[in-house]
């Protein structure tokens, strides 16, 4: 079964009280690590700082995780006043026979204003994938801010049992880091994984007392 990105528009709606929104598509770099690395630091040393947390609620949670890191833009570098975020989802410890669903999509708060930053040298981008340089294979196929403070990250065919995402990252020039809710998001009758994430304070956390009625889940 595939999630629908119409669907998971349809589920932030909630979030927003049913607010109508249009999406509005990001434009994407695809960058080595290396790249990512030197853009927030002239000199090419600092690696940020890295937290993880498993997705406790999805089968075989203890071995499915999310990792987010958070840069700061240095002085002298491309990012220079910017705070990064880069999330992977990374299922690679999940046995591949377990039964666990793919993850297809995740959907995260991001109250400011998203900062195009020149990654890879070829111009500015709202947001890089890192394509070279990390574990991660599968990579994001769309990425839309479908409401405002809402973005929306989609992999066609899901992040797997045995799979990392590619880490993919945006920035803003406004907030701090801080710990919110975000959603991941896999087919079935219940098809969000609540986890904490960093995003820019402020931000929307995304929480579902419920499964929603109007995601739009179908077969292949």
């Amino acid at each position: 079964m595939k999630l629908l990105g119409t669907g998971i528009a349809a589920a932030a709606a909630v979030v927003l009280a049913n607010t109508p929104v249009a999406a509005q598509s990001l434009s994407i770099a695809d960058v080595s690590a290396a790249q990512v690395t030197c853009a927030f630091d002239h000199g090419c040393a600092s690696p940020g700082t890295t937290t993880s947390a498993n997705l406790q609620f999805f089968m075989q949670g203890e071995n499915a995780q999310i990792r987010t890191r958070t840069l700061s833009g240095l002085a002298a570098s491309t990012a220079a006043g910017k705070t990064g975020y880069e999330y992977q989802i990374d299922l690679t410890a999940v046995p591949v026979n377990g039964g666990s669903d793919c993850i297809v999509g995740i959907v995260f708060g991001f109250s400011t204003t998203i900062d195009p930053i020149n990654y890879g040298g070829s111009g500015p981008a709202d947001l890089y994938v890192i394509t070279s340089g990390s574990q991660g294979t599968v990579a994001p196929t769309a990425a839309n801010q479908i409401a405002p403070g809402l973005v929306e990250v989609d992999f066609s065919g899901g992040v797997c049992a045995g799979q990392a995402s590619e880490p993919f990252g945006l920035s803003s020039s406004q907030g701090s880091p801080a710990a919110a809710n975000i959603w991941l998001l896999e087919p079935g009758p219940v098809p969000i994984v609540d986890v904490s994430a960093s995003v820019p304070s402020g931000s929307i956390g995304v929480s579902v007392p419920s499964p929603p009625t109007n995601l739009h889940v179908v077969n292949p």
